[in-house]
Parts: structure tokens; C-alpha cells; sequence
């Protein structure tokens, strides 16, 4: 076991912050499921104590408890008894497979938030044609070859995939002039990134994203807005079919 298992700096729950919101036992588990998502633990890897995570995130025991318990439904912790909390050892069987009926069964407001994005998403495309300069279409250019290039290795980790898309986006949004897309973009796609972990998942997705990028970043160049709306409109089309019919075949 690690020697930096005790909360402080540097520690495996350093990572953690007192909580805010009404719901104190669903934002444990959301902060939880990020840190593994993220990749801060890892497949197999043991949590701290429920001790140590409620003195972490400022909440009594049962609280911490409760959101585990909610992470184990889904698959993504299991408790082994005398030894603790443990991160799923197969998170691409454990986390995505129960995490495509979370999506199923909530597919009209997964639709609408993805609808939202998309809206704004081509915005953005279709102003940073215009409006980018060429220091900003540069940052776009580089974070779409830093995708292309996490992309093409042999087992991509989706979630720094996701962290890569999402840095795409908020790049055109950034390119775009506007002052309230880049934060109404960012706010939405931390809504919506466990769903593009899952959608990042599908090896053929991955290809796909990074020729759309591609063309979009072509379009932008070009600064012709109406091309840039289109093939942003296609790419996020394309990402919303493949996540809402996930596992329906």
C-alpha cells in the first residue's frame, strides 16, 4: 500500500474538496468517478478508507458509503472485505457496459445537452472562420495533431482523448471572438465527458473524429463560416449517433 494514503498534500485525496451542493453523498460519488475516469486511480487500484475520504470531502461516513455503494451499482468500485474499497479491475467491462444503460434509459436529456453543444459548437466554427486570427487557428491546428497523434497509438486511453477533444472545441470557441461561447462550451462538456469517455471507447469513432476534425480545421483555415458550421454540424451528428445507440444492436 502506498505511504501517502493519509489526507494532505500530495496525498491520494488531495484530489478532493469539500462539497457545495445540496446533494453532499451524489457529488462524492461525482468526484470519485472522475478521479477514475480520469485516471487518477486506476483498475485495481485500492481508495482510501471511507474515514479518510469523509475527512476528505468534509461528510460523515455513511455519506461516503452511500456514494460508493451508488459507484458499485454501476460497476466501478467493489468492496473486498477486511481490505477496502477497490477500484473496478476491468473498467472498460465494468464502467462503460452498465454506464450504456445509464444513457439508454436517459436519452432525451442526453439529447438535448447534445443538442445544446452542437448549436454551439457550429457557432463557433462558423465565427472562428471569420474571426480567427492566426495565432488562434495555430492552438487549434496543434491540439487537433496532438489528438491525431494519441489517436493513432495502438490502445488510446479515451479519457485522454476526451481531455484532447475537448481542448479542440474550446479552441474554436476561443478562435470565435465570442466572450460567452468558451464558457458555455466548457460547462457543457463537463456535463457531458463520462459520455465521450464512453463515446472514445469505439475504436472506429476515434478514426472518424480525427478526419472530421480535420475538415473542420480545414474549413476554418479557409475562412468560409458556412463549410465550417456544416462539417461541425456532420461531426456532431455522427458523435451523437454513436453514443445514444450504443449497445442497441
Amino acid at each position: 500500500m502506498p505511504s501517502n494514503w493519509l489526507p494532505g498534500e500530495n496525498s491520494k485525496t488531495s484530489r478532493f474538496h469539500s462539497l457545495k451542493r445540496l446533494s453532499r453523498s451524489e457529488e462524492v460519488g461525482e468526484q470519485i468517478q472522475d478521479a477514475i475516469t480520469s485516471g487518477f486511480y486506476r483498475s485495481g487500484d485500492r481508495l482510501p478508507s471511507e474515514a479518510e475520504l469523509g475527512e476528505a470531502f468534509s461528510v460523515g461516513r455513511s455519506t461516503v458509503r452511500e456514494a460508493l455503494r451508488g459507484l458499485e451499482s454501476i460497476g466501478l468500485v467493489s468492496i473486498r472485505r477486511g481490505l477496502g474499497w477497490f477500484v473496478a479491475e476491468s473498467l472498460s467491462e465494468a464502467y462503460i457496459e452498465p454506464f450504456t444503460r445509464w444513457v439508454q434509459a436517459r436519452r432525451s436529456e442526453i439529447t438535448d445537452l447534445l443538442a445544446i453543444r452542437g448549436a454551439l459548437d457550429e457557432l463557433a466554427a462558423a465565427k472562428a472562420a471569420v474571426a480567427g486570427d492566426a495565432e488562434a487557428i495555430a492552438a487549434i491546428d496543434q491540439i487537433q495533431r496532438e489528438f491525431s497523434a494519441v489517436a493513432a497509438q495502438t490502445d488510446p486511453e479515451p479519457d485522454a482523448l476526451v481531455e484532447l477533444d475537448v481542448a479542440f472545441h474550446l479552441a474554436i470557441a476561443n478562435a470565435s471572438g465570442s466572450p460567452m461561447l468558451p464558457d458555455l462550451l466548457k460547462e457543457l462538456n463537463g456535463l457531458l465527458r463520462p459520455i465521450r469517455v464512453l463515446g472514445f471507447s469505439v475504436r472506429d469513432k476515434i478514426a472518424e473524429s480525427v478526419d472530421q476534425h480535420s475538415l473542420i480545421v480545414e474549413a476554418i483555415k479557409a475562412g468560409d463560416p458556412a463549410m465550417a458550421r456544416a462539417r461541425a454540424a456532420h461531426h456532431l451528428e455522427s458523435a451523437t449517433q454513436t453514443l445514444l445507440s450504443a449497445k442497441q444492436n
